[in-house]
C-alpha cells in the first residue's frame, strides 16, 4: 500500500521513524521488521532525545507520548493555533518549537515554562539543536531571504550566518561537526 506523507523523523537508534500521513495521523514505523503502528492524530512528529517518546502538534497544543503507544499522549504545551515541535536538546532538556502567531522559536524548559527565544528582527523557525545541546541553528528571513544560522545555547553569545545564497531545514551531523541544509533541490 502507498502512503502520502508530509513528515518523517527517524529515530536516534535509526531503526524506527516516526511518519505523519497526510491523512493526520501519526505512525510508528519499525524500519526492521517493516511494520506500521498507528500512534495518534496529529501533525509533524519527532523524536524526544532518547527515542522513547514522540512528540507533535496535535489538538490544544503541543503533545507527547511514549513512542510504543503504551500511553496516551499529554499536553506538553497548551496553545490554540499552529505550533511545531522541531527540536529537543539532549543535555537540557529543553524542546525547541516554532509559533506561527509569533513567526518565532520559542523554548519550553523541563519544567514546562516558555519563552520565546530570539526576538528580533524577521521571522525565525526550523531551531535544531547541535547534539551536544550547545548550539541552535535556525533559519531566518530578517534579510529579505530565509538563511540558516547558527547560535550558542541557551545563550548570550555570537549568531552566525551559515548561508548567504538562501537556505531551509538545517540539520546537524550525528557527531555535530557538519551542518546539512536545503537550496531549492539541493542540499548542502
Amino acid at each position: 500500500e502507498r502512503l502520502d506523507y508530509t513528515h518523517l523523523d527517524l529515530a536516534p537508534d535509526g531503526r524506527r521513524a516516526l511518519l505523519n500521513l497526510e491523512s493526520g495521523q501519526v505512525d510508528l514505523i519499525d524500519l526492521q521488521g517493516g511494520t506500521r503502528k498507528w500512534l495518534s492524530s496529529g501533525g509533524m512528529p519527532i523524536w524526544s532525545s532518547n527515542g522513547e517518546r514522540a512528540t507533535f502538534r496535535g489538538r490544544g497544543g503541543l503533545q507527547w507520548m511514549p513512542a510504543d503507544g503504551s500511553a496516551q499522549a499529554d499536553i506538553l504545551v497548551p496553545r490554540e493555533g499552529y505550533v511545531v515541535p522541531t527540536s529537543w536538546n539532549a543535555a537540557t532538556g529543553d524542546l525547541a518549537y516554532y509559533d506561527h502567531r509569533s513567526f518565532e522559536i520559542w523554548i519550553r524548559s523541563p519544567e514546562g515554562k516558555t519563552r520565546r527565544f530570539l526576538g528580533g528582527p524577521g521571522r525565525k523557525r526550523s531551531g535544531r539543536f547541535s547534539p551536544d545541546g550547545k548550539w541552535l541553528a535556525f533559519v531566518s528571513d530578517e534579510t529579505g531571504d530565509y538563511q540558516v544560522y547558527v547560535t550558542a545555547y541557551p545563550g548570550p553569545g555570537p549568531t552566525v550566518a551559515v548561508s548567504t545564497k538562501g537556505g531551509l531545514s538545517p540539520i546537524w551531523s550525528a557527531d555535530g561537526r557538519e551542518l546539512f541544509f536545503r537550496l531549492g533541490e539541493k542540499v548542502l
